[in-house]
């Protein structure tokens, strides 16, 4: 057990923190290549520098105001009973750069602390509180999902979220710019999160449950929304009906939604083959279609329908399409008992 105090104008390099070993950086300090290891503890405070720390498993470290962390490596582990974390916490006013959070490594961002150029993989978990933010974040995951969770109040900018990785946004949270893609990559908008300009791709999904809100969607190929999943009849389906509100600007490039039993979809764009299939109790509302096409079904309801330029509308038995505009070279096909005002 030991206190290491690196002052203003001394530099640290290459120590180890082991059982109850503290290092405290203060205004002017510097800490180079520090290692932490279980119950070991490192401190920067305002106007101090860590660059390229090591934490390990049962390890912490602590980014208070006006402190600065570069190149932080967090990795935990497991001894077979239990996972053994290790653990970063930045709090108002502190700020980490290129963080690797890894294998049960942990990071807490609270109100005003900034995480910048942040992977999270492998078991690696990020928590974002109100008042944080984290920008350039990558989550990831290779058989064992890197998550990245974003709370009330806090803010998460240009996420991308690949390989089994996953984005949490719950009530109060935001998420700006966020790419889903490379092999289900899985992005959650819970009731009173939302999602700003998101595209989703390459076998990923984004849910938006009851209450969440997504704007500037791009659904790619072989991407997934709201729920949904690819079938063999190659369509997607709901998973749970009713659950999707997504709103604002979406727009669905060669793939398939479906909206259905209390699922509401609005302000959408389908195009480059994309398809939207509106079943019973499906609402679907300001629809551009555009080489792409729409199908209503028996009670199915799509309001204020523009198709032009190739795009296709078709209406079946008991769907319903109001305030349709059909142009250039859009085309409408309407079956006995489908109806269109």
């Amino acid at each position: 057990m030991s206190r290491i105090n690196i002052s203003s104008g001394e530099i640290s390099g290459g120590i180890t923190l082991n059982d109850y070993d503290f290092m405290y950086i203060y205004d002017g300090g510097e800490a180079n290549n520090t290692t932490v290891n279980a119950s070991g503890y490192l401190r920067v405070s305002s106007g101090g520098v860590a660059n390229s720390t090591t934490v390990r498993k049962y390890g912490s470290m602590f980014v208070y105001s006006g402190g600065v962390a570069n190149s932080i490596a967090v990795n935990g582990g497991s001894n077979g009973f239990g996972y053994l974390g290790a653990e970063v916490y930045v709090y108002d006013g502190g700020i980490v750069n290129s963080t690797f959070v890894n294998y049960n490594g942990l990071m807490y961002v609270s109100h005003g602390g900034e995480a910048n150029s942040t992977v999270v993989s492998n078991k690696g978990a990020v928590h974002v509180y109100d008042g944080g933010t984290v920008n350039s974040t990558i989550v990831r995951g290779s058989g064992n999902q890197g998550c990245l969770y974003i709370y009330s109040g806090a803010t998460a900018n240009s996420t991308t979220v690949m390989g089994q990785g996953a984005l949490y946004v719950s009530g109060g949270g935001v998420a700006n710019s966020t790419v889903l893609t490379d092999n289900v990559g899985v992005m959650h908008v819970s009731s009173g999160g939302v999602a700003n300009s998101v595209i989703a791709s390459r076998g990923c999904i984004l849910y938006v449950f009851n209450g969440g809100t997504a704007y500037d969607v791009t659904i790619s190929a072989f991407g997934v929304l709201g729920g949904f999943y690819w079938d063999e009849d190659r369509y997607w389906e709901t998973i749970e009906n009713g659950s999707a509100i997504v709103a604002d600007n979406v727009v669905i490039v060669g793939s398939s939604m479906l909206v259905s039993g209390g699922g509401v979809a609005s302000a959408l764009k389908v195009t480059s083959t994309g398809n939207m299939l509106v079943y019973y109790g499906g609402v679907a509302t300001s629809i551009f279609i555009s080489y792409g096409g729409m199908h209503i079904f028996s009670g199915g309801l799509a309001n204020s329908v523009f198709a032009d330029w190739n795009g296709h509308l078709y209406i079946s038995n008991g769907g319903v399409a109001n305030s349709t505009v059909v142009k250039n070279s859009g085309y409408m096909c309407i079956s006995s008992g489908g109806v269109a005002n």
